[in-house]
């Protein structure tokens, strides 16, 4: 994933994520619990979309998801539905 994709997804701005990566900052409060979201996600995808194709997918607009893009609902706070869908996917169950 690219800073710009982890900045979109955690509402923070690049120069904060780079100090993330960096390891000169942590990631506190909302920011650190999208984080974590993100994380949790991308981990969990990885098992269904492979290396390139998983990052291009999180930018686009998918029409399962009525045309938004998984970054932009895990920005939104939408992680449970995006977490489900990602298990669904692994597990061959929605819910």
């Amino acid at each position: 994933m690219s800073d710009v994709q982890i900045a979109r997804a955690t509402q923070a701005d690049r120069a904060t994520v780079a100090a993330w990566l960096e390891r000169r900052e942590a990631p506190a409060g909302l920011h650190a619990q999208r984080l974590t979201e993100l994380v949790a996600f991308v981990q969990e995808m990885a098992l269904n979309v492979r290396g390139d194709a998983l990052s291009g997918w999180l930018d686009a607009a998918v029409d399962v998801l009525g045309g938004t893009n998984p970054l932009d609902e895990i920005a939104e706070g939408r992680y449970k539905q995006m977490i489900d869908f990602a298990f669904g996917l692994s597990y061959g169950v929605f819910t």
